[in-house]
């Protein structure tokens, strides 16, 4: 169940917000796997929708083998839990609720509504998309 490069850079992009002065990430999860998981607590609202949501109820069809946050941090399917974090990623409403954020536009797109310009980073949504997002574009 080992992730696409794609899905790695997905996971890259998460943990860094884009940052690529990071350097390329390796695509193996296991040392890296505690920085995803710090990123991901600091989102509460995404980690729970991630995790009370969409894991546990993958946890629940497969029949609850054992308890769930055991079973979701098993140091030996780690891969198993990014393959849950990044299918929960692909959902449209995931991505419609947490993969877009408000966009810093200059001063001289903000203001006065008479004058017609539009913001070239959000095409004048006010969104732009996060890093993770983006890279999962790509891909499709």
């Amino acid at each position: 169940m080992t992730l696409t490069k794609q899905e790695y850079r997905a996971v890259h992009a998460f943990v860094t917000n884009g940052d690529e002065s990071t350097g390329p990430y390796p695509y193996d999860i296991q040392p890296h796997f505690d920085n995803l998981l710090r990123v991901l607590f600091g989102q509460e609202e995404m980690w729970d929708d991630f995790a009370e949501g969409y894991a546990y109820n993958e946890w629940v069809r497969i029949g609850k083998p054992i308890d769930f946050y055991p079973w979701l941090f098993h140091p030996d399917h780690r891969d198993r839990f990014c393959r849950l974090f990044i299918d929960w990623l692909r959902l449209e409403e995931v991505q419609r609720e947490f993969g877009y954020t408000e966009c810093p536009c200059p001063p001289e797109f903000k203001g006065d509504k008479e004058i017609i310009r539009v913001c070239p980073y959000c095409n004048g949504t006010g969104k732009v998309m996060r890093p993770w997002l983006r890279v999962m574009k790509e891909a499709q």
